[in-house]
C-alpha cells in the first residue's frame, strides 16, 4: 500500500511534464528523457520488434567517443558498445527521436546534483551513468572514492525518485479515470541494488543518501530519518583509541580498505516517502536495498531449502557494485548467486503490487526484465570475473568501459633484485590451471629443491591452487609451512617463525590472506609467485619481504590470460610485448 505522506512525494516530484528537473535544457527536452526513452512503456507490436532485435545482441560493434574529457584525460580511452537498442538516430518505439539529452534530475535533489557541475570528473561520470548504459569502471581508488560514491548515489537516488513520482502521479489520475491504463512499474517496489563489500562503505552511501534525500528547511533538517539511532549503533565506526593506526598498520592501502566497521554482512532497506527517508524497511516497500553479498546470500538462500526468498530483486532496475575488487577476496559465489537472482519472475503471484501495472516486457515469459537493467561496475581493476559479471551486451541501451592504460610498478620493487617473468604457453582457459601446476612441478619447483635454496616464499593467488600445492609437498615430504585465510593466529606466528629462523624451507601463502592482514614477513630469501596478484600493489609489498641479498630471486609465472594482471605490473606497453615475444623469460633487474 502506498503511505498517505507519500502524496508529498508526488508534489515534490518532477517539475512540468518531465520526471524530473532539467538542469540543462527545455521542457521539450525533457520530454525525451533518458529515463523516460529507457523505461517507459512499448506497446505489444515493439516488444515483439525489441525481441527480435534482441537475437543481435552478440554482435555488438564498439566505437570510440570523440573528444577528451576529464575522465578519458585521466584513465584514457573510453569503449562505448552499442546494444540492441535504436541508435542516437533511430526512431524508437515509441515513434520519438532518442538523442540522448542532458540528465534529467528530480527536483527534490536538483541542487545536490547541480553541485556535479562543479568538479568536471564527477559531472562526466554522472552524464554516462544517465544513459542508463552498463558502466564499467575500473579506475577506482582511495583518491576518487569519494566522487565516485557521489555520482552513483546521486543517481540511484534520482533513478529511485523518478518512480516514486511517476507510480503516485498515474495513481491519482487513476482515481479520477479508471478507464486510463498505465504499464509504468515491475512486479514489485525495489528498483535499486546497491551491492558494497563492508559496513563501513555501506555508512558512507546511507550518508550521502540522507544528505539529499532529507532536504534542508530554512537551516534545519526535514523529517527525521527513521531507524537512523539503530543503523548508526550497527554501522558507526568504532571510538578510537589513544593507540596509533599507523603503528598497526602502516599500509596504506590497508587503511583505505579496512578503517572503519569492517564488517561483511548486513542489509537495509531503504525507503522514501515525503521529506522522509526510512531504513531498515522491509524490502517489499523498500526503493533501494544496500546489501553486501553475504547479507544477502542469507535471506536469497541456496538450492534445495525451504525457507528461500528473492522475489523482491524481481523489478531491480539499476544494480550498483562498489569496490567490486573486494567482493572477490570474500566469497565470490556469493555475489554471483545473488546476482543471478535478480529480474526472474516471482515465484509467489501474492508479491506483485499490481499485475495491471506492470510493463509489458517485465510480463514477457521469459522476462526481458533483464534487459532493461543498467549495471553499474567500480573496481580498483579489470579482472575476467568482474567481466563476467558486468554482462557485457546484454543490457540493450549498450555499455560504457573504461580502458585505463598503466605505467607499472616495478619502481617501486627493491633495487637489484633479479625478477624473472615466466611466461606458460597455454591451449585455452580451461586447461590454463593444470598447464600452470605441471609447469611449476617441472620446470620451477626442481630449481630450488635441488639447490636447496631456502627461506622460499610461494605467493598463489587462488585458494584452490594453494590447497592443489599444499597437497603436493605433503605427498612429496618437501619442508614447508603454511598461511592462508583459515590459518589461525597461533600457526601464523609459527610459520612466520620458520621462516626467519630457517627451520622450513618454502612457506605457502595466499592472497586473500595478504589482503586482509599485510603482514610483516623477515628473513624471506626467494620469492615465487605462482599467479601475478590481481591486486598490483602486492608485488612490490611481497618483495620487500625479501633479505637484500646478491642472491636472492622472484620467480612469476603467467600466461596470456593474465594479461590484465601482467599490465598493471610491468606497464601496458611492455606487457603487450611481453606477451608477443619470441622469447618465454623476461627479466628485470
Amino acid at each position: 500500500e502506498e503511505d498517505e505522506d507519500e502524496d508529498e512525494l508526488s508534489e515534490g516530484g518532477a517539475a512540468g511534464p518531465a520526471d524530473g528537473t532539467p538542469l540543462e535544457g527545455t521542457e521539450a527536452e525533457a520530454e525525451a528523457s533518458v529515463f523516460t526513452a529507457h523505461y517507459g512503456d512499448l506497446e505489444e507490436a515493439a516488444v515483439k520488434a525489441l525481441k527480435l532485435r534482441l537475437g543481435n545482441v552478440a554482435g555488438v560493434t564498439a566505437h570510440q567517443k570523440p573528444g577528451a574529457k576529464a575522465l578519458t584525460a585521466e584513465h584514457g580511452a573510453v569503449q562505448f558498445t552499442a546494444g540492441c537498442k535504436w541508435s542516437d538516430t533511430d526512431q524508437q518505439p515509441g515513434g520519438k527521436v532518442y538523442s540522448a539529452p542532458k540528465a534529467l534530475v528530480h527536483s527534490r535533489i536538483v541542487d545536490h546534483a547541480t553541485a556535479l557541475t562543479d568538479d568536471p570528473w564527477g559531472n562526466e561520470l554522472f552524464d554516462h551513468l544517465s544513459t542508463y548504459r552498463d558502466v564499467i569502471y575500473p579506475c577506482r581508488s582511495a583518491s576518487n572514492s569519494d566522487a565516485v560514491m557521489r555520482a552513483y548515489t546521486t543517481h540511484a537516488l534520482n533513478h529511485a525518485l523518478k518512480v516514486r513520482t511517476q507510480v503516485l502521479r498515474n495513481s491519482k489520475k487513476l482515481k479520477k479515470n479508471e478507464d486510463l491504463e498505465f504499464r509504468d512499474q515491475g512486479f514489485t517496489r525495489p528498483t535499486v541494488l546497491i551491492v558494497a563489500p563492508y559496513k563501513s562503505v555501506a555508512y558512507k552511501i546511507v550518508n550521502m543518501l540522507a544528505d539529499m534525500a532529507v532536504p534542508d528547511v530554512d537551516g534545519k533538517k526535514g523529517k527525521p530519518i527513521r531507524n537512523r539511532s539503530r543503523f548508526d549503533a550497527e554501522f558507526a565506526p568504532e571510538e578510537e583509541d589513544d593507540e596509533d593506526d599507523e603503528s598497526k598498520h602502516p599500509n596504506d592501502g590497508y587503511r583505505a580498505y579496512f578503517d572503519g566497521n569492517c564488517d561483511d554482512c548486513f542489509r537495509v532497506g531503504i525507503n522514501f516517502t515525503g521529506t522522509t527517508m526510512s531504513l531498515f524497511t522491509d524490502f517489499y516497500h523498500s526503493d533501494i536495498i544496500l546489501t553486501s553479498p553475504l547479507g544477502l546470500r542469507l535471506i536469497v538462500g541456496a538450492e534445495g531449502e525451504e525457507r528461500r526468498d528473492f522475489d523482491f530483486l524481481s523489478s531491480i532496475e539499476v544494480l550498483i557494485v562498489d569496490q567490486a575488487e573486494s567482493l572477490l577476496m570474500q566469497n565470490w559465489e556469493h555475489t554471483i548467486d545473488v546476482v543471478g537472482r535478480i529480474n526472474n519472475t516471482p515465484l509467489n503471484p501474492s508479491v506483485v503490487s499490481d499485475f495491471t501495472r506492470v510493463r509489458q516486457w517485465a510480463l514477457e515469459v521469459p522476462s526481458l526484465a533483464k534487459f532493461f537493467r543498467q549495471t553499474v561496475l567500480f573496481s580498483a581493476f579489470a579482472a575476467p570475473e568482474l567481466k563476467r559479471l558486468s554482462r557485457d551486451g546484454v543490457n540493450f541501451a549498450g555499455a560504457v568501459e573504461f580502458k585505463p592504460k598503466f605505467d607499472g610498478i616495478l619502481e617501486f620493487v627493491p633495487a637489484d633484485l633479479h625478477q624473472g617473468f615466466h611466461r606458460i604457453e597455454c591451449a585455452s582457459v580451461a586447461s590454463s590451471a593444470d598447464e600452470r601446476y605441471d609447469f611449476f612441478l617441472n620446470k620451477v619447483l626442481p630449481e630450488f629443491t635441488t639447490k636447496e635454496r631456502q627461506r622460499v616464499l610461494i605467493y598463489v593467488p587462488s585458494y584452490f591452487d594453494f590447497v592443489r600445492l599444499r597437497n603436493h609437498f605433503r605427498r612429496d615430504g618437501l619442508s614447508f609451512a603454511q598461511i592462508c585465510e583459515y590459518t589461525t593466529a597461533s600457526n601464523v606466528s609459527r610459520a612466520r617463525s620458520y621462516l626467519f629462523h630457517g627451520e622450513r624451507q618454502f612457506l605457502l601463502y595466499t592472497g586473500r590472506f595478504h589482503y586482509h592482514n599485510r603482514p610483516r614477513l623477515r628473513g624471506v630469501k626467494h620469492v615465487i609467485m605462482y599467479g601475478l596478484p590481481q591486486f598490483s600493489e602486492f608485488y612490490p609489498e611481497i618483495l620487500g619481504y625479501v633479505t637484500p641479498d646478491d642472491e636472492a630471486t622472484v620467480t612469476a609465472l603467467y600466461t596470456k590470460y593474465d594479461a590484465l594482471g601482467l599490465q598493471r605490473i610491468v606497464g601496458s606497453s611492455r606487457a603487450a610485448k611481453m606477451l608477443e615475444a619470441d622469447a618465454n623469460v623476461h627479466v628485470f633487474v
